[in-house]
């Protein structure tokens, strides 16, 4: 498990300290929801990451190469909409 996994899992009041030999740790059900949309937060904001890189080669770039970043953009975004519609996170 990676730090940033177990500082989602603080932030929930999951405690990593009581995963069983195997690394395996239960969650309550609350703390299933917290940690849960957490991770879904990340993962929408490293896809934001990604869009405003692809954003910035866009604008230093043009014709086909700014045309491929703006796609790449146009994905991103899509791609942020679709995991928030799925889920269900605004």
């Amino acid at each position: 498990m990676n730090d940033r996994i177990k500082e989602l899992a603080d932030q929930a009041g999951v405690s990593i300290t009581a995963a069983d030999k195997k690394g395996v740790f239960t969650l309550l059900p609350d703390k299933q929801k917290k940690f849960a949309e957490l991770i879904i937060r990340e993962c929408i904001e490293k896809c934001r990451e990604e869009r405003h890189i692809y954003e910035k080669k866009a604008e230093a770039y043009d014709g086909f190469v700014s045309d491929m970043a703006m796609g790449s953009v146009r994905s991103a975004d899509n791609i942020i909409t679709t995991i928030k519609e799925h889920f269900g996170v605004e």
